[in-house]
């Protein structure tokens, strides 16, 4: 459900100011913080427990071929094969607890100032104007459904400067992509939540 409009998004200090021509609109610039604001209109974080499916299961998988090669192995074969199994298990554990306190931060967060973007691990957040975004859409491929972000790179003089080379490499490649399965919204909610706060100002496909 998408939640009343604010009427504008919370204030952002660009990285980089740049003076615009007289006459001509400003130009576009990134803006950056350490995580996505928690006080967006409509914020999306991962679902741990549907992406943890996804680890379990090809646990489950290494388990299982683990257990169907310990047939005639000798004792000191098993105890190996029983100490990969026991130590795959642990490092899962771990690994899920990490990931779980780290999806507690919002991955993606819209309003009608722009998108808020985290472009992986938390500590780094980006945010785009919608009028730097040429189009929204909805895509489909091995892994589910996914909206795909594609920006107006060449709308950022700022870009190179602002942004990392793996930043810079997702945006150009394949652009903002996040999986609607593995998500705490509906894609429903996703996908109406664009075109609400955008207003226009990008092209929606899907």
């Amino acid at each position: 459900m998408i939640p009343a409009d604010p009427g504008a998004s919370p204030a952002a200090t660009p990285v980089t100011g740049q003076r615009a021509p007289a006459g001509n609109a400003a130009p576009l610039a990134f803006t950056v913080r350490k995580r996505v604001p928690h006080d967006m209109p409509f914020s999306v974080r991962f679902n741990p427990i549907k992406y943890s499916l996804l680890f379990v299961a090809f646990q489950g998988m290494s388990t299982v071929g683990l257990v169907s090669s310990a047939a005639g192995q000798t004792a000191e074969e098993l105890r190996l094969t029983h100490f990969l199994m026991l130590s795959h298990w642990w490092l899962l554990a771990g690994y899920l607890v990490i990931i779980m306190l780290a999806m507690r931060e919002p991955m993606l967060a819209v309003g009608p100032a722009g998108i808020w973007w985290q472009p992986g691990w938390p500590g780094r957040a980006v945010h785009l104007p919608w009028e730097g975004v040429a189009l929204v859409q909805r895509r489909t491929g091995w892994l589910g459904a996914s909206l795909a972000v594609h920006p107006r790179l060449d709308s950022f003089p700022d870009a190179v400067s602002v942004l990392t080379r793996r930043e810079l490499w997702l945006l150009r490649s394949r652009g903002i992509r996040i999986q609607l399965g593995h998500i705490d919204r509906s894609p429903a909610d996703v996908l109406a939540a664009i075109p609400y706060y955008s207003r226009g100002r990008c092209r929606v496909s899907g």
